[in-house]
C-alpha cells in the first residue's frame, strides 16, 4: 500500500510541476502489415502508449513500457530541457498479495479497532474476479458467444 501511496503523491508533485496545464496527448502505435497479390510485408513495431503532458514550466511523458521491460517510464522536461526519468515496473500480483497480507496483519493487529481494508480487496471483489475469470474460460469455450457473468 505505501507504494501506491508513492506513487499518488508522486503524480500529484509531478503535475503539479509542469505548471499551468495547456496540453494533453495519448499516442498508440501499434503494428502494421501490408498485403497485395504482387507484394506482402510486414512491418512490425512494439505496441507504444505514451501520455504526454504539457504545461507552462514543462512536460510530464508516461510511456509503457521501456527496453523490453514491463512498467511505465515517467519523464519531467523542465523549461530548461532537463529531464528526470523514472522506471516503475508493473507491480502485479505481488503487490496485490503484499496488499492482502499488510491488510491481514492490520486487522489481526488492530482487533475490535476500526481497520478499514482496501475495497479491492474485499471477498466481494474477490469473487467478481473470479466470476470473470469464469465467464472469460466459458466466452472462449463457447466460441466467443455470449455469456453472463455472476454479479455479486
Amino acid at each position: 500500500m505505501d507504494m501506491k501511496r508513492n506513487l499518488q503523491h508522486l503524480g500529484k508533485k509531478l503535475i503539479a510541476d509542469i505548471g499551468k496545464m495547456m496540453s494533453v496527448q495519448v499516442i498508440v502505435e501499434g503494428s502494421m502489415n501490408s498485403s497485395n497479390p504482387y507484394f506482402s510485408s510486414s512491418w512490425r513495431r512494439s505496441f507504444t502508449i505514451l501520455w504526454r503532458v504539457v504545461g507552462t514550466n514543462g512536460t510530464l511523458q508516461i510511456e509503457r513500457g521501456f527496453q523490453g521491460q514491463h512498467g511505465y517510464l515517467v519523464s519531467l522536461y523542465d523549461a530548461n530541457g532537463q529531464c528526470k526519468s523514472s522506471f516503475f515496473p508493473f507491480s502485479g500480483v505481488t503487490e496485490e498479495l503484499k496488499a492482502f497480507f499488510n491488510d491481514v496483519s492490520e486487522n489481526t493487529l488492530k482487533k475490535g479497532s476500526q481497520f478499514v481494508p482496501e475495497h479491492r480487496l474485499s471477498f466481494v471483489e474477490g469473487a467478481r474476479d473470479v466470476a470473470l475469470l469464469e465467464a472469460m474460460l466459458k466466452f472462449g469455450s463457447r466460441q466467443g458467444k455470449q455469456v453472463q457473468v455472476k454479479k455479486f
